[in-house]
């Protein structure tokens, strides 16, 4: 898969996929140790705490 049609289209798409593959902050315990497991499902490394969004 992956983006077609030109440089600008190809960055935005990776400048995307690298936020979503980063860690985030666990709106539980505030530790940056979330990680996206699916479709819109997010769950903290630290807390086992899972959620949506």
């Amino acid at each position: 898969m992956g983006s077609h049609y030109g440089k600008k289209i190809r960055e935005r798409v990776k400048k995307a996929t690298a936020e979503q593959k980063k860690l985030h902050a666990c709106p539980q315990c505030g530790k940056k140790r979330v990680k996206r497991v699916g479709f819109a499902l997010w769950k903290c490394r630290s807390c086992a705490a899972e959620f949506a969004g």
